[in-house]
């Protein structure tokens, strides 16, 4: 797959991720002080996990254009 492709792909997953944890940070609020809070903080720790190994692909494939 082209590179840009590439990026175009994981800006739009970005984009998904980041609406996703915002999404679930509203949900650990809103289920605050009740058995379901902590899947919804699993849930945001899983988002957070996602947008970070994204933002490293689309970094590491930015670099790598530059060479």
């Amino acid at each position: 797959m082209p590179r840009n492709r590439l990026l175009a792909q994981i800006d739009e997953e970005l984009l998904q991720a980041r609406e996703s944890l915002r999404f679930w940070r509203d949900q650990m609020i809103f289920l605050a002080d009740t058995e379901y809070q902590v899947a919804a903080k699993r849930q945001v720790m899983h988002r957070e996990a996602d947008i970070k190994r994204l933002l490293e692909a689309q970094e590491s494939l930015m670099h790598a254009g530059g060479d």
